[in-house]
């Protein structure tokens, strides 16, 4: 957590787009969310990929090894998971601005 923060600002910059409210969508993620979110996600990749087979956990030992016994169907789910609600939320403002165009047109 927080480096999605940094992750967020930098690509706003670069596309010239709204700093603060980018900065603001990570902050979903916090430490109460993230207690929901992370194991839910987690799950999600475990049914998409599995775990790590016993062969490619060994000779690893301690914190790496937990590491690399959750980092893929985590790193798995929240990728599907981000893009599946990128692509909604995309969809969503692109009515509400449609509509707000369309709503403040004159009318003859």
């Amino acid at each position: 957590m927080g480096v999605q923060v940094l992750l967020a600002g930098v690509a706003a910059y670069v596309m010239r787009v709204n700093i603060p409210l980018a900065l603001a969508g990570t902050l979903i993620t916090n430490p109460f969310t993230a207690a929901l979110i992370y194991p839910l996600e987690y799950q999600l990749g475990l049914f998409l990929v599995g775990p790590p087979e016993a062969a490619e956990l060994e000779g690893y030992e301690g914190s790496l090894r937990a590491f690399l016994r959750y980092a893929r169907p985590l790193w798995v789910g929240s990728f599907v998971c981000a893009s599946v609600v990128a692509i909604a939320t995309y969809g969503l403002v692109s009515l509400i601005w449609i509509g707000a165009k369309h709503a403040s047109r004159p009318r003859s």
